[in-house]
This record gives C-alpha cells, sequence and structure tokens, in this order.
C-alpha cells in the first residue's frame, strides 16, 4: 500500500495509496502535527523490544492520532468513522517507514502493525463510542434533574 513513500520534514507524497486527495492531505497536517510524539514513543523500541512493548507503542500511536483527527473537519463536515480509520492506519505505517532507520526492527514492527493495529484501533473506536454514549446519557439525565 505504501511501498513508494517519499518522506522530507515537511511533505509526504504517496504514490501507492487508496486514500483521497483530500484524505491526504489530511493525512500530511495530522502527520506533522503528532510527528514528534510519534519520534518519542517510537524510540523506546528496538530490535529487542518484546511484543507488549510494541503493542503498547501501537496502542499509544494509535490514541494520539485519533485524538487529533477526531478534530478534523473538511469541508465543515466530520470525517466518516471508515475515512479516520483509514488515515490512522496509513499514518502509522508511513510512520514505522519513516521513522524507524533499523531495518530489523521496521521489519519487526511492521509485523506486529500488520497483525494487531487494526484489532487495537478497532478496539479503542468502539470503547471511545460506548464511553461517549455512556456520557452523553449521563449528561442528559443530569440536566433533567436539574430543569425540574
Amino acid at each position: 500500500m505504501t511501498d513508494n513513500v517519499e518522506l522530507n520534514t515537511m511533505e509526504i507524497i504517496l504514490n501507492e495509496s487508496n486514500l483521497t486527495k483530500q484524505q491526504k492531505a489530511v493525512l500530511q497536517k495530522v502527520y506533522i502535527k503528532s510527528k514528534e510524539n510519534i519520534i518519542t514513543i517510537f524510540e523506546n523500541i528496538n530490535k529487542d523490544s518484546d511484543a507488549l512493548e510494541i503493542s503498547n507503542s501501537l496502542f499509544k500511536i494509535i490514541c494520539l492520532i485519533i485524538k487529533i483527527i477526531e478534530k478534523v473537519k473538511l469541508n465543515r463536515k466530520k470525517l466518516s468513522g471508515e475515512e479516520k480509520k483509514m488515515i490512522v492506519l496509513e499514518l502509522i505505517r508511513i510512520s514505522i517507514l519513516s521513522e524507524i532507520d533499523d531495518k530489523v526492527t521496521q521489519t519487526i514492527i511492521l509485523n506486529a502493525y500488520d497483525m494487531s493495529a487494526e484489532s487495537i484501533l478497532e478496539t479503542v473506536l468502539d470503547l471511545s463510542r460506548n464511553v461517549n454514549i455512556s456520557l452523553n446519557k449521563g449528561l442528559s439525565n443530569l440536566f433533567k434533574c436539574c430543569k425540574n
């Protein structure tokens, strides 16, 4: 999917991607905004890291990117869940390819990513949906009490 990725500090060029032009623009902005934090997370991983450390790092990066992408709007409309998912997954793959220099470490992390990133993302999204629904119900019940 991202075999032909060219990167420098301010630009990402996706030669092969399923993302639209607008989604690529969102990806670039989110990447620039999150790059320093992603690098900090990746600094704690090396070829000797165990599966738990790698999974934990992927989880942190997914959460970081979701927090940013939740605020993004295109033409004053929030991105669809599927768009967010595609952008998050593509951005993580690009981050692994561009920010991890050691090829052995990169391969290990890419394998972990391929096996677990989508599942982790789905779990985080499902959890956030349920928390938001519960929070909204709780707030509406609270305000009903206050109105009476």
